[in-house]
């Protein structure tokens, strides 16, 4: 009888012990500081469409890249213009022009090569150029690297520094 006594003060007092330490635990509650915006925040998601594809004027553009032969040899047929290279993207173009000795870029001219971009396709909503001979000999890369049929995925974010580095304010 005494053992039984034993064992069951022993089981008692481990019930008390037990439920003593799990009682008086400190519960979890949210703290009066914290928000309660679960419900707001949203789970990070790639992006589906790219952001940072814009042209000089900062519209947004697709990649895609064209040589404009026919433009180019148009605007090399101006009495003031020796060679052009014309690329294309979407609805602008980007000219670089050689210009004889002694003839200058002038407001009017870039007009002119402009007008003349835009009747050979009518398409093109803006025009910039450049007779800047970094310029010059980077679009002839350009162009050379696109007839060539290197991927214009390759070429597009170099291009498009080039474009920045020339026309930071356009638009």
């Amino acid at each position: 009888m005494r053992s039984a006594r034993k064992w069951a003060l022993g089981a008692l007092s481990a019930a008390l012990a037990l439920g003593f330490i799990a009682g008086c635990a400190t519960q979890q509650r949210p703290e009066e500081t914290q928000m309660r915006n679960d419900a707001l925040q949203r789970p990070a998601r790639p992006l589906t469409h790219q952001t940072d594809r814009r042209d000089a004027a900062r519209q947004p553009m697709s990649r895609q890249m064209r040589v404009a032969d026919q433009i180019a040899d148009s605007l090399a047929g101006m009495k003031r213009v020796d060679t052009a290279t014309v690329i294309l993207t979407d609805r602008t173009a980007y000219v670089a022009v050689m210009l004889p000795s002694g003839v200058r870029l002038t407001k009017g001219l870039e007009r002119e090569i402009a007008r003349r971009v835009r009747a050979k396709d009518a398409s093109i909503r803006r025009v910039y150029v450049s007779a800047n001979p970094d310029f010059v000999k980077q679009m002839g890369d350009f162009a050379r690297d696109i007839r060539q049929g290197r991927p214009v995925a390759g070429l597009w974010n170099n291009f498009m520094d080039v474009v920045r580095r020339t026309f930071p304010h356009a638009g």
